[in-house]
C-alpha cells in the first residue's frame, strides 16, 4: 500500500484507474453492504467500524478531476484486441 501512495503522489495522473477502482468497490460496498443495515437498524461493530473507515473517501472524491477522468476514461474510443 505504500508503494502504491508514493507511485500515486508521484504520477497521480497515472494511478487515477487504480483511484476509480477504489471508489467503485467502496461505492458499492456502501449501496449494497452499509445502507441496508443502516435502513434496518442493525449494524454491528465492525460493519460500523468499515464504515468510519471509508470517510476520507469524501475527500478523494472532491478532489478527483472528474472532467478529465470522464474524457480520458468515459468517451474514448474502444479499440479492437488483436
Amino acid at each position: 500500500m505504500s508503494f502504491l501512495a508514493i507511485v500515486g503522489v508521484l504520477r497521480p495522473v497515472k494511478m487515477l484507474p487504480v483511484l476509480i477502482f477504489e471508489t467503485t468497490w467502496k461505492a458499492l460496498w456502501l449501496g449494497l453492504v452499509a445502507v441496508p443495515h443502516l435502513l434496518t437498524g442493525d449494524m454491528d461493530t465492525e460493519t460500523t467500524k468499515i464504515l468510519v473507515s471509508f470517510a476520507p473517501e469524501v475527500v478523494i472524491l472532491a478532489v478527483t478531476p472528474w472532467d478529465y477522468v470522464w474524457r480520458t476514461f468515459g468517451r474514448a474510443r474502444v479499440e479492437a484486441w488483436r
